[in-house]
């Protein structure tokens, strides 16, 4: 992972404030599934930002977990999602920003 930041000329400050919207993301994809909500715009926000950033480190697998997880809370915002679903991807972008956020 390391190497990814380095070839995309990434600090290590912002890789911890990536990890940390990453964390605040995963939050707010894992809320719904347990009847508690975030506004629509702070949603729309946070699934704007992971596609970005998904598309920016398109090389690397993990940018997966990014468009994954806003697909996921974009359709979040209109649907139910099964539980399931929510809470295995939002478990998943939670450890990628625990990652990013302990690294370095």
């Amino acid at each position: 992972m390391k190497q990814i930041f380095k070839y995309r000329n990434v600090k290590p400050p912002m890789i911890k404030l990536l990890g940390f919207f990453d964390i605040i993301a995963s939050i707010i994809l894992f809320a719904p599934a347990f009847n508690m909500h975030f506004p629509d715009n702070l949603a729309l926000f946070f699934a704007v930002y992971l596609i970005i950033k998904g598309l920016i480190f398109i090389k690397s697998w993990v940018s997966i977990v990014d468009i994954t997880a806003a697909i996921t809370l974009l359709l979040s915002m209109n649907i139910d999602l099964p539980r399931a679903m929510a809470v295995i991807i939002s478990l998943l972008l939670l450890q990628k920003g625990i990652f990013s956020t302990l690294s370095h």
